[in-house]
C-alpha cells in the first residue's frame, strides 16, 4: 500500500471468446466456485435455453442462475429478468442484472454456474451477492471488450465490503491515503483472510 490518491484500481486482462460455453470468468471463494458465461439473446426463451445447456454441461453444479436485459426500455414488459435457480431470494438475480445495466448492454444474458460445498458465504452481509457481481463483471467485460483491453475500477469509499476486489484473473493495485483508522486496509485484509478468492484462474 503506497501513498497517493485514495483509490483502488483493478485491471483485468480479457481473453477472446470462442463460443457460448466458454468460461469467461472464474472465482473460488471458500468451497464455492463460480463460472461466468455470456451470450447475445433476443428473448427470455433463448436465455433459458442457454441456462439449460449449461446445466446439462455442468450436472454437478448446485445453482445455475441467469440475468438478462433485452431492451433499453426496461419498463417494457419482459425486457429485464432473471432466474435465481434456488439461491436465496434477491441474492443473485438483481446483482447480475445490475452489472449488465452498468455497461449499458442490451440483448444479452449472463449465466453463472456455481459449484457449492458446505460453507455458506453469507446473504445478509452481502458476500454472496458480491461474488455473483464480481464473476458477472469479469465475464461481461471479457465478452464485450476487445482482447487484452483492460478495465479499471476505482473504489473511493469503504461503506461496502470489498469482497470480490481481489478475485479472479485480476491485478490489484492499491493506492490509499487518508485512512488513519485503517478501514480500507482492514476490508482488504478481511477479504484475503476469508480463505477465499484463491486458486482463481
Amino acid at each position: 500500500i503506497a501513498q497517493g490518491c485514495r483509490k483502488a484500481k483493478r485491471t483485468i486482462r480479457i481473453p477472446t471468446m470462442a463460443d457460448d460455453l466458454l468460461v469467461l470468468s472464474t472465482i473460488e471463494v471458500a468451497d464455492s466456485k463460480f463460472l461466468g458465461f455470456v451470450k447475445r439473446v433476443s428473448t427470455r426463451f433463448e436465455a433459458e435455453a442457454f441456462q439449460a445447456s449449461l446445466k446439462e454441461e455442468h450436472p454437478a453444479a448446485a445453482h445455475v442462475p441467469f440475468g438478462l436485459i433485452l431492451s433499453s426500455n426496461e419498463n417494457e414488459d419482459g425486457s429485464t429478468g432473471y432466474d435465481e435457480d434456488d439461491e436465496p431470494p434477491y441474492s443473485t438475480g438483481p446483482s447480475i442484472v445490475e452489472e449488465i445495466r452498468k455497461l449499458k448492454q442490451t440483448g444479452i444474458a449472463v449465466v453463472i454456474v456455481r459449484y457449492f460445498g458446505n460453507r455458506l458465504l453469507g446473504v445478509t452481509c452481502g458476500r454472496l451477492s458480491q461474488c455473483y457481481s464480481s464473476v458477472t463483471k469479469l465475464a461481461l467485460n471479457r465478452f464485450i471488450l476487445p482482447e487484452n483491453v483492460p478495465i479499471q475500477q476505482e473504489y473511493l469509499h469503504v461503506t461496502n465490503s470489498l469482497y470480490g476486489l481481489a478475485a479472479g484473473d485480476t491485478e490489484l493495485i492499491m493506492n490509499v491515503v487518508e485512512d488513519p483508522d485503517g478501514n480500507m486496509l482492514d476490508c482488504v485484509r478481511d477479504e484475503l483472510d476469508f480463505s477465499g478468492f484463491k486458486g482463481a484462474k
